[in-house]
């Protein structure tokens, strides 16, 4: 053949780049069609397989809907092999939050999140999907989860809910974070948010205020009467500047009466460093007081009650104590935290 009749060839294969999609039932599912390879010259087959998807009735819609989508971008000049589809784009939105908890378990239980962090993320992940659900018409893939979709579920955090500008953005950074992850496992290729930015802060301050002095001495007389555990609590927080978070976490071993010091091993603290705090003579008193060291010392300082105890407890009963007993009671007003 002469050059003439090859470069005639090649350019009819050009002019004629695809054919139109059809989907493969059998052992192997697949939309398979042809599509011209600049490269090699020549059309060449591509098959998108689908056996992924769970029964048969869902993956023939799911293989039709398939067909459909890649036949409008054949007509719009998609070229497989010149822009490689990435098929992980179909695995479904179930499917893929599903392995993103067992991510998130695998990092907390190798120490590198903490177990708040694995709460927080799961709880994010958790009102995305019910919010999906509770849509007309839910999406079901990954490749769904655009622009769009986050921008919907930022406006309905926000708007809907009538939730604070800092917890839609906390929403916003768990997206980033989650879509991060999606790219490394080649769910998507750009980060659906990155057009998307935090909405500004500066005027809106959080609403907390220094407690009155006369207010302390309220509180003071309030809890020693009323419980002296969380008053306990509370001089821990004031003169030790221990977070709610790490009070739950602290021991009795985490003690010395001797050198009347407390250990806050890198496990409990925040910033994942050991640190040694030495103890006003108020607290080892009122730790006497409560007879906290007839415990056994693998107890946790704050259990049920807040008395010492070996089940691990909520920080979020600090918070609720306060707001269900000592705000009501005392009549704190709402910056008082």
């Amino acid at each position: 053949m002469d050059t003439y009749q090859q470069n005639r060839n090649t350019s009819l294969k050009e002019i004629i780049s695809y054919t139109l999609p059809e989907l493969y039932v059998g052992k192997e599912w697949y939309v398979g069609f042809y599509a011209f390879d600049p490269v090699l010259g020549k059309m060449r087959r591509k098959k998108i397989k689908i056996n992924f998807i769970k029964g048969l009735t869902k993956r023939r819609k799911y293989g039709e809907d398939l067909k459909k989508r890649v036949t409008e971008k054949l007509l719009k000049g998609w070229n497989p092999w010149i822009e490689v589809d990435n098929t992980s784009a179909y695995h479904t939105l179930v499917d893929v939050f599903s392995s993103y908890r067992k991510f998130l378990e695998k990092m907390t239980s190798d120490g590198n999140y903490r177990n708040d962090t694995y709460d927080s993320y799961t709880s994010y992940l958790r009102n995305i999907e019910n919010w999906n659900l509770e849509q007309k018409v839910p999406v079901t893939y990954i490749f769904q989860f655009n622009e769009e979709f986050c921008s919907k579920f930022l406006e309905y955090v926000y708007i809907d809910r009538d939730n604070t500008i800092y917890t839609r953005n906390n929403y916003l950074g768990f997206i980033r974070t989650f879509s991060t992850w999606c790219i490394q496992q080649r769910y998507f290729k750009t980060n659906p948010v990155e057009g998307i930015s935090n909405l500004g802060n500066r005027r809106m301050k959080k609403q907390r205020t220094i407690i009155a002095e006369a207010d302390m001495i309220r509180l003071s007389e309030y809890l020693a009467t009323k419980n002296k555990y969380f008053l306990l609590a509370s001089y821990i927080l004031t003169y030790c500047f221990i977070r709610p978070k790490e009070m739950t976490l602290i021991q009795l071993h985490h003690f010395s009466l001797q050198r009347q010091t407390l250990f806050v091993p890198d496990t409990v603290s925040k910033n994942r460093r050991d640190g040694t705090i030495t103890l006003p003579s108020k607290v080892i008193r009122l730790m006497l007081d409560l007879n906290v060291f007839n415990n056994p010392t693998d107890c946790y300082l704050f259990s049920d009650g807040f008395m010492p105890g070996r089940v691990k407890r909520d920080p979020k009963m600090f918070r609720d104590f306060w707001n269900n007993y000592v705000r009501k009671d005392l009549k704190f007003p709402t910056p008082y935290k």
